[in-house]
């Protein structure tokens, strides 16, 4: 038998429920209409700051609180998979835009695929060439996320040709994989990204952001993408990018 199967029950009550503090921790969480700091959390449940950051710690690494470090304060909330809202809000969770690139940021996959219009392009260089700051990072270290496998529209390519190598470098970095498509007006504006375990649409016409969990549309992006690079124009890296 595969050690993938090869789990104890006792292995599986481990993993599934919670201890005595990380439940209280949940519960607490779950009550709140908003999320808690963690000095705030100490308070109410009368824990120490250690112990209190160690269980949040093993409930974020098993994808049942999130940290929300966009502002002064950092503060813990229940996942999108603890939502208890409509299907609807549990289907696409809103956030800023700020927010959905720290999500990309915080990603460890190295699998991360994307479509990019011109207008979301000119979008991010806008953002860059403001400095905007979040929490303590700063825009351009968020932006340097790299999408490996990156579909754009034809009229962004000008638009990337144009930019300093400098900009390129440290803000954009080089896809390993890139295709284009044509210029197509429903998504100027819009990128959109997965790393194969969320789904990222940033609308930067609105400036709204949403992130999904569900499997379902995870999968249906996935299936797009591969399906726009069968009809898409193969391109070199190099040549829009150069030797980055």
């Amino acid at each position: 038998m595969s050690k993938n199967f090869n789990i104890s029950p006792a292995m599986v009550t481990k993993i599934a429920l919670p201890n005595k503090t990380e439940g209280v921790i949940l519960r607490t969480l779950k009550q709140s209409k908003k999320p808690i700091a963690l000095k705030n959390l100490c308070e109410a449940l009368d824990i120490n700051r250690l112990t209190a950051l160690y269980n949040l710690k093993k409930l974020k690494k098993r994808g049942l609180v999130i940290l929300n470090n966009t502002s002064k304060s950092h503060t813990w909330a229940l996942s999108l998979l603890e939502t208890t809202g409509s299907l609807q809000e549990r289907i696409h969770h809103s956030v800023s835009i700020l927010d959905a690139y720290q999500a990309l940021h915080a990603s460890g996959s190295h699998t991360i695929i994307g479509i990019q219009g011109k207008e979301a392009i000119e979008s991010i260089l806008d953002m860059i060439g403001k400095g905007q700051s979040f929490g303590q990072a700063h825009t351009r270290q968020k932006l340097r996320q790299v999408i490996i496998d990156a579909i754009i529209t034809d009229d962004a390519i000008g638009t990337i040709k144009s930019l300093p190598k400098k900009i390129l470098g440290s803000h954009f970095g080089r896809p390993t994989i890139l295709h284009s498509i044509p210029n197509n007006s429903f998504i100027t504006s819009l990128e959109i990204i997965s790393d194969g375990k969320m789904l990222v649409t940033i609308d930067h016409a609105t400036k709204k952001a949403s992130i999904s969990k569900e499997l379902a549309f995870i999968s249906t992006f996935n299936a797009l993408h591969e399906t726009l690079k069968m009809t898409a124009t193969k391109r070199r890296p190099d040549e829009i990018y150069g030797n980055l």
